[in-house]
C-alpha cells in the first residue's frame, strides 16, 4: 500500500484530492508544509491515528479537543451507536439536547442557558454578537493571528 510506481499512497491520494477540493483540503490548515501535502490517516484507535501505510503515532491533536477520550472509546462509541438507532435527525431538536444542556447548568455554576452550534465559527459568530449587543459596543478584542472561525467578524487581523 505504500506505493504504486515509486508514487507514495499518501500523494495519490493527494493528487486526487486536489482534482475535487480547493487545495486538496477541507481547511487550508491541514496542508503540512513539512509534507507538502496533508498528513492522511486511515483510522484512530485510542491515543493513536494510523497513516495509509499502516504506521502509528500520537494523536497530539486530539481532533482540536472533540477526541478527548482517545479515537474509538467504548462508551463515546456505545452513545454513538444508541443515537444512531434513533435514526439520523439533523435540523431538528430533540430530547437529547435538553437533557445536555440540564447536565451542563447542573454542573457549571455559571451557567443559565445553552446554546448548541454546529461548528467552532458558528458558536464564535453567536458569541460574539451576543458580547456586542449585551455591551452596546461594535469594537471587540481579538488575539491576532489565531483562528477564530470562517465568519466575517475574525477573518481579518
Amino acid at each position: 500500500m505504500a506505493s504504486v510506481s515509486g508514487v507514495s499512497t499518501q500523494d495519490t491520494l493527494y493528487r486526487e484530492a486536489k482534482a475535487v477540493m480547493p487545495g486538496g483540503v477541507s481547511s487550508s490548515i491541514r496542508l503540512n508544509r513539512a509534507l507538502g501535502r496533508p498528513f492522511y490517516v486511515s483510522r484512530g484507535e485510542g491515543a493513536y491515528l494510523y497513516d495509509l501505510d499502516g504506521r502509528q503515532y500520537v494523536d497530539m491533536l486530539t481532533a482540536h479537543g472533540a477526541a478527548l477520550l482517545g479515537h474509538n472509546h467504548p462508551g463515546v462509541r456505545a452513545a454513538v451507536e444508541a443515537a444512531l438507532a434513533c435514526g439520523v435527525v439533523c435540523g431538528t431538536e430533540t430530547g437529547a439536547q435538553t437533557r445536555v444542556a440540564q447536565a451542563l447548568a447542573e454542573i457549571v455554576p455559571c451557567i443559565d442557558m445553552v446554546r448548541f452550534t454546529c461548528s467552532g465559527t458558528e458558536a464564535t459568530m453567536h458569541a460574539l454578537r451576543l458580547a456586542r449587543e449585551y455591551a452596546g459596543r461594535e469594537k471587540f478584542i481579538k488575539f491576532d493571528g489565531h483562528f477564530h472561525g470562517y465568519h466575517d467578524y475574525v477573518m481579518w487581523n
